[in-house]
């Protein structure tokens, strides 16, 4: 637990990502930053399981398409009063485009 601490910024942006493992799963950006992001869903994965994420902001009225990403879910709760989990994945791996995205649309 002691490497449990973000090593990027993470901003608040809007947007949509859809998680791909045996299912698809349609969620809603709550932040993005290199290292990750943290998204609301219905349902949840397993921890440490790599999935796809595709996931597209939306800025200023544009959608800005960030393509697809290897990511692992860190942390997964369940808020009540949205009766949505709240998932914090780690990104596996990202091209330098999606990283000058995710740059750009924080910044």
């Amino acid at each position: 637990m002691e490497n449990d601490r973000r090593q990027f910024l993470r901003a608040p942006i809007s947007g949509v990502a859809l998680i791909y493992d045996s299912k698809i799963e349609p969620t809603e950006l709550i932040d993005v930053g290199i290292g990750g992001m943290r998204v609301s869903g219905k349902c949840t994965f397993s921890i440490h399981e790599p999935v796809w994420i595709e996931f597209t902001f939306v800025r200023d009225a544009e959608m800005v398409w960030g393509k697809r990403a290897r990511a692992t879910l860190r942390r997964s709760e369940y808020d009540q009063s949205k009766k949505r989990f709240i998932m914090g994945f780690e990104f596996l791996s990202l091209t330098e485009f999606q990283q000058y995205v995710i740059a750009n649309a924080i910044g």
